[in-house]
């Protein structure tokens, strides 16, 4: 039986809020590959440290779609304007915190290992294929406004994960950011305005 005291229908809702959010950003075949990655991940890490007893539920996959999200996050935050990465930063300790409680409270009744093997699942292949997108242009991209270079290029994103056969060919005029609330996207012109004035500063 499934451990959690939760009933699957609850794993199921996580994911359906959580997957559309990772969708979005990392498109359908990324989405897929990441929660079958973190299901795997999961079920590996639970039998290796529960003697090899089976759990039934979905909870590894929804925390392998946080994981991921997590890292997809972090990748980009600094390219936000400081209200923005300062509200992200607030929401990614808040939902660390009501993790961490969660877990403490209901430890022996939930498969904490498999909910550790998901993130860490997630969170891997996230590093792996992305996205990890880089800004290009605006004034000769990134070394353009370290050294001062000129140019006349429009902002864009460019899709440049470990496994570039992942990566999604089409630049982006803007990112979406979903830990900052539904619909929220940052352009790249924005980004490019908030690195240009870091690297001022120096």
């Amino acid at each position: 039986p499934q451990p959690s005291p939760q009933p699957p229908q609850s794993n199921y809702a996580a994911l359906a809020t959580l997957g559309p959010q990772l969708e979005a950003v990392a498109g359908s075949q990324r989405f897929t590959a990441t929660v079958v990655a973190s299901a795997a991940a999961a079920t590996l890490l639970s039998l290796a440290l529960n003697g090899g007893r089976r759990s039934l539920g979905a909870s590894g996959a929804v925390f392998g779609v946080a994981g991921a999200l997590w890292r997809y996050h972090g990748e980009h935050a600094a390219l936000l304007p400081p209200e923005g990465e300062a509200a992200l930063r607030g929401a990614a300790q808040r939902a660390a915190w009501g993790a961490g409680w969660y877990h403490l409270m209901l430890w022996s009744r939930l498969d904490v290992s498999a909910h550790v093997g998901g993130a860490l699942g997630g969170w891997a292949a996230a590093a792996a294929w992305g996205p990890t997108y880089t800004l290009e242009g605006g004034g000769g991209g990134l070394l353009g406004f370290l050294w001062g270079a000129g140019g006349g290029r429009a902002a864009q994103f460019r899709d440049r994960p470990r496994l570039r056969r992942w990566a999604d060919a089409a630049p982006r005029a803007a990112l979406p950011v979903p830990g900052l609330g539904p619909g929220y996207s940052l352009p790249a012109e924005t980004a490019a305005a908030r690195v240009k004035g870091v690297a001022g500063r120096r």
